[in-house]
Formats: structure tokens, C-alpha cells, sequence
């Protein structure tokens, strides 16, 4: 595996809520950190969301993909990978593994996620409840399923898994800086270890 090289946010980790027809555009917490700290990783990033979105949440990850610069995957509903062979074709095939970070409300999904070979982070805790519990799954050698319980901790399992890839250019390097006494990661970029 190499490093991760393309992410892509489904709709089901930004908003509030997870109903797609509420029209309540509010963003979850930490997902404006979240796509400030992407946006500058050099990371290739996509927005995805599927047909039965609302018209105010489909237009606000439009804006957002705008104003960051990153891609945004319009889903189908007959779409059996959920946009990921689309952003695949469209970042193209180098060196580096795609991951798709997903809402735990849409455990059910997993199965035919984990097929594709991306690294799939589930966001929530309502795992316990599923069939499929990430953690769990994780601590039993699937490598490619992670959990998380909060955006803010993307960034540092995008570094733990790019810190496992030696001597990778794709490794990205995990800055930290001191404001207020506190270290807080910085972002993540590409480039040569030197």
C-alpha cells in the first residue's frame, strides 16, 4: 500500500444531520478544520453526495468544492461504488491508495466498499450497534477499515497511515506548531523527506 494520495468526503460527514431531504445546511463540527487542513495537504480531495440530497446541501458542497479547489462527485442512484471508480479514473493510477471516508449510518455500504480496495474511515460511533464494528474489524488485521469519532481526527490517521509507508515521495509530512501552549497539527503535504 502506498501512501493516501486521494480522499473523498461523502456528503454524510459534513451536514448536522444525516437526513439527505432536510434542508438544514448547518456543517457537522470540525468540518470547516477539516477542509481548511485538506485543502492545503495537496492531497487530492473530492466532495461526493447522491441524487436525493437536498437542493440547498447540493448546492453548499458545490460552493465548497469551488472555493476549495476540490472535486465533486454527483452520485447515481444504479452507482454500485459509490463515485469511487469516477474519482479513481480522474486522479488517475500512481502510486498511493484512495480513501473514502464515510457516516457510520451508512455501515450497510461496507461490504461492497471494502471489494474496491480503498481504505474506508467510517465517522461515528454507532457501530456498536451494526454487524460491522471498524474497530473491531481493524484489530483483527483488515487493514482497511478505520474509524473515527470526530473529523478533527482525520488528519492524524491520514499521517499514522502515511508514516507506515517507508521511504514513499507520497509520504506526507505531519507539521505541529505551538499556539496558546497547545500542539495541533498543522496539515498535511507531499513532498521529498529530507
Amino acid at each position: 500500500m502506498g501512501g493516501v494520495r486521494g480522499i473523498l468526503l461523502n456528503s454524510s460527514i459534513l451536514f448536522a444531520t444525516d437526513d439527505n431531504e432536510n434542508e438544514d445546511t448547518t456543517l457537522r463540527s470540525g468540518a470547516d478544520y477539516l477542509l481548511q487542513k485538506l485543502r492545503y495537504s495537496k492531497i487530492l480531495t473530492g466532495l461526493s453526495y447522491g441524487q436525493g440530497l437536498s437542493a440547498p446541501k447540493a448546492n453548499l458542497l458545490q460552493e465548497l468544492a469551488r472555493i476549495y479547489s476540490y472535486d465533486c462527485f454527483i452520485l447515481s442512484s444504479s452507482s454500485e461504488d459509490y463515485g469511487m471508480s469516477e474519482a479513481a479514473r480522474l486522479w488517475g493510477k500512481d502510486e498511493g491508495s484512495f480513501m473514502h471516508v464515510i457516516s457510520s449510518c451508512h455501515v450497510d455500504l461496507i461490504h461492497n466498499m471494502v471489494i474496491s480496495g480503498w481504505l474506508i474511515v467510517m465517522l461515528g460511533s454507532h457501530l456498536q450497534n451494526s454487524t460491522i464494528d471498524a474497530k473491531y474489524v481493524a484489530s483483527r488485521g483488515t487493514s482497511s477499515i478505520f474509524s473515527i469519532d470526530n473529523l478533527e481526527e482525520l488528519p492524524i490517521t491520514i499521517c499514522n497511515l502515511n508514516k507506515k509507508v517507508p521511504g514513499s515521495f507520497l509520504r506526507p509530512k505531519c507539521c505541529v506548531f505551538s499556539s496558546n501552549n497547545q500542539s495541533n497539527v498543522l496539515g498535511l503535504y507531499k513532498g521529498n523527506l529530507h
